[in-house]
């Protein structure tokens, strides 16, 4: 008889788990398109757009927060030439899609001053982001790290001079 209740016991505790597991909420997937970010939910939720335009999205290492650039949306025809565009970065939370801008164009940019970004980078422990920017007219490039707590850039290394306005440093966090 306890032998059996034992058993019972093990089974009950087993398909409760397995209960548990199975109310587990499955992150949503992240759907990129040439012009827009969607979030797709495995419980049959609507589809949730994001943005409106191309964006590549690099995932904190917690799996927590998106960051990307997206194009400055005040004036499209600030091209500095016809692929590089005047952007800004976001981030976003991996599970709501809910976005914050972290670095933006100068309040007073026009088509001569304005600044591009680079993709940004995560922290090993998605404490920070970095990224490289140039400013124009100066085509002055800078490495910047951002502060998600705190919500404050650091010039990492500026003074670097760029060819051209298109950052050329491409940074990246090692492990």
């Amino acid at each position: 008889m306890v032998k059996r209740l034992l058993y019972l016991l093990i089974i009950a505790v087993f398909l409760s788990a397995s209960a548990v597991r199975a109310q587990e909420t499955v992150p949503p997937l992240w759907v990129t398109t040439l012009d827009s970010v969607w979030l797709w939910y495995a419980d049959g939720t609507a589809p949730q757009q994001v943005v409106n335009q191309q964006a590549t999205p690099v995932f904190s290492p917690d799996g927590k927060q998106v960051a990307f650039t997206l194009w400055n949306e005040d004036d499209l025809d600030w091209a500095a030439d016809e692929f590089n565009v005047p952007n800004e970065v976001w981030i976003a939370d991996a599970t709501t899609g809910e976005v914050t801008q972290v670095a933006a164009q100068p309040p007073d940019a026009s088509q001569d001053k304005f600044v591009l970004y680079s993709q940004p980078s995560w922290s090993p422990d998605s404490s920070r982001l970095i990224w490289s920017q140039v400013t124009a007219p100066a085509n002055d490039e800078s490495i910047i790290i951002y502060d998600l707590a705190s919500g404050t850039q650091t010039d990492f290394q500026k003074g670097l001079k760029a060819e051209g306005d298109v950052p050329r440093a491409s940074v990246d966090w090692s492990q």
